[in-house]
């Protein structure tokens, strides 16, 4: 009878399950800490590299970013050379070029320019060349005293920038070319091209506002008829090499003689036999070529996908036929 009338209950609130889920609600991250810690690490790395490099030095005026959105390396980029040419980061353009290109629409920092395409499109490619020349133009003509570099007060911004819109067109209906003359007459390849070229071609991180990630992050589901395009999804690892041969194809006409050319492949088998090409590819245009990797481990001989970089340095020449260095025949 005493048995029947004592019984375990439990006590009243206590949820054991509840409890340890409230516990652990604290710790997950919210869209904002997620896209946040990604930033940071991504920067870290790119801090690791400039470290044990020494990429962003003074003989570097001109970089250029393959994939910057949504913009950590080009702003590592940016406050490391505002740092170097001792200038404050928004006003780098006054002394250096960063251009960032990207197949989906994101704010460059300030400073900065950029530019949206594919970076396996020829169009895309003269954009970012484009840009760096009239830059190094407008970089001529202030130092010959042709424009005026001087900006007006907050009062007269809206003349400063009438007066100086006038002065560009007045310049450039001066400026008269004969029919031999082009704007290669006035530059030489060593005003523009770039003398950092930083890849780093893969699927975007979380965008911090939108409809989740399918506006900012994910361009290749509204063309998902494009192969090319569908490539990170369906294989990301060999996705990884294609943009790299594309990032090596860019620096063959755009990047300076001795520049350097960084990749990040940011999926990729460590037992496969094309990275092994790859590496044979770049050898072919620069005199240094070295992997690294956060997890200290560049080879393997059995299959292990993790992230690996690719620090090219010293071009050799300063226009590479691409054909030799694919090692393709040239077509007839």
């Amino acid at each position: 009878m005493l048995f029947s009338i004592i019984r375990w209950r439990r006590p009243s609130g206590l949820r054991p399950f509840s409890l340890l889920a409230n516990r652990y609600a604290s710790t997950r991250l919210t869209r904002r800490e997620k896209i946040d810690n990604q930033n940071h690490l991504s920067r870290s790395k790119l801090f690791q590299l400039d470290t044990r490099f020494n990429l962003f030095n003074k003989k570097v005026s001109r970089v250029v970013d393959l994939g910057y959105a949504p913009g950590n390396w080009m702003t590592y980029a940016r406050d490391a050379l505002s740092a170097t040419h001792d200038c404050e980061p928004e006003k780098i353009y006054q002394k250096c070029t960063i251009v960032g290109l990207d197949i989906v629409v994101a704010n460059a920092p300030r400073g900065t320019f950029a530019t949206q395409g594919n970076v396996l499109s020829k169009s895309a490619q003269r954009n970012v060349l484009e840009i760096l020349k009239e830059h190094a133009y407008r970089n001529l003509a202030i130092k010959s005293g042709v424009l005026n570099e001087k900006i007006g007060n907050d009062e007269s911004k809206e003349l400063t920038l009438e007066a100086g819109i006038e002065q560009t067109r007045a310049l450039f209906e001066n400026l008269s070319l004969s029919k031999d003359e082009t704007l290669e007459s006035i530059l030489s390849l060593q005003d523009y091209q770039a003398h950092l070229v930083m890849s780093d071609l893969t699927t975007p991180f979380l965008q911090n506002r939108g409809f989740f990630n399918n506006t900012f992050s994910r361009p290749f589901i509204r063309s998902s008829t494009n192969t090319a395009l569908r490539m990170n999804l369906t294989d990301p690892e060999k996705n990884c090499i294609d943009l790299a041969d594309a990032a090596l194809l860019f620096c063959c006409e755009n990047l300076a003689k001795a520049g350097s050319l960084v990749i990040r492949l940011a999926k990729v088998d460590l037992a496969d036999p094309e990275l092994s090409l790859l590496r044979q590819r770049l050898e072919n245009l620069f005199t240094s070529v070295q992997k690294w990797s956060i997890e200290n481990k560049t080879e393997s001989d059995i299959p292990k996908v993790q992230e690996l970089f690719f620090i090219c340095e010293d071009k050799r020449d300063q226009i590479a036929d691409k054909y030799v260095i694919f090692d393709v025949k040239r077509p007839s």
